[in-house]
C-alpha cells in the first residue's frame, strides 16, 4: 500500500521530486489508481511519471498497472543502461515520437568492438535502432569519422558501417543523460542485417513496456 508519509515527503519542499518514482511491480492497495494518482500529484513539477520495477508479472497485473497510470517498466534482469534509458523516458514526459517502426529506439548492453583506421577498440552499446547506435566509450571518435562495428545480433553477428554524428565528452557541454561515448549512423546495411535489427528493436521495445 502507499504510505501517507511517503506523499506528505514528495510535497516537502525540504525534499522536491523534480524526476519520477519508482514502485513495486507488484504494489498491493485497495484501489491502485487513486494511490498512484496521490502519489504522482506529490511532485513539485505537476504529475510525476511513475515507473514499475521488479519481475515481469502476468497480463492482469500489467493491465492493472497500465490502468493505474503506469507506462514505464524497469523489469529483471535491470542493467544501468536499461535503468538510464527508462528513466530519460519517464522524465523527458512521454515515449518519443517515433515517424515509423524502423525509428524505434532501445536499450541494450552488449559488448562491442568497433575498427578505425586498422586499430580495434573496446565499446558498451547503449541504444540500439535500426538507423543506428549509441556507443559507450572513454575514447569516442570525432564526428564524421567513418568505422566498422561488430553487433552480437541474437540472429547472427554483424560487422556494419558508420559514420560518427555526435560524441559526449566530459566538459561543460557534455549531456548528463547520456554516458560518455558516440552516436553513430548505420551506412549501407544489407537486407538481411536491417531486417534482424528491426526484429530485434521490436521485441525489445515490448519487452520494456508495462
Amino acid at each position: 500500500m502507499i504510505c501517507p508519509s511517503s506523499i506528505a515527503l514528495l510535497r516537502s519542499s525540504e525534499a522536491p521530486v523534480l524526476g519520477g518514482v519508482v514502485i513495486p511491480g507488484d504494489l498491493s492497495a485497495h484501489d491502485l489508481a487513486d494511490s498512484l494518482h496521490a502519489l504522482r500529484a506529490g511532485g513539485r513539477t505537476g504529475m510525476l511519471p511513475l515507473l514499475a520495477c521488479g519481475t515481469r508479472p502476468d497480463p492482469t497485473t500489467r493491465e492493472r498497472l497500465r490502468r493505474a497510470g503506469v507506462e514505464y517498466a524497469l523489469w529483471f534482469p535491470l542493467d544501468d543502461h536499461m535503468l538510464r534509458f527508462q528513466a530519460n523516458r519517464a522524465i523527458a514526459g512521454g515515449v518519443h515520437s517515433r515517424a515509423a517502426r524502423r525509428n524505434e529506439r532501445v536499450p541494450t548492453n552488449w559488448p562491442v568492438s568497433f575498427r578505425l583506421l586498422g586499430r580495434e577498440k573496446l565499446a558498451k552499446l547503449y541504444t540500439l535502432s535500426c538507423c543506428g547506435a549509441f556507443l559507450a566509450t572513454a575514447q569516442p571518435s570525432l564526428p564524421r569519422t567513418l568505422v566498422h562495428v561488430q553487433l552480437p545480433l541474437p540472429a547472427h553477428d554483424a560487422r556494419v558501417a558508420a559514420e560518427v554524428m555526435m560524441t559526449n565528452v566530459p566538459g561543460n557541454l557534455a549531456k548528463g543523460n547520456l554516458p560518455v561515448g558516440m552516436g553513430i549512423r548505420f551506412r549501407g546495411l544489407d537486407d538481411a542485417t536491417e531486417a534482424a535489427l528491426l526484429t530485434y528493436t521490436l521485441e525489445r521495445a515490448r519487452a520494456l513496456k508495462v
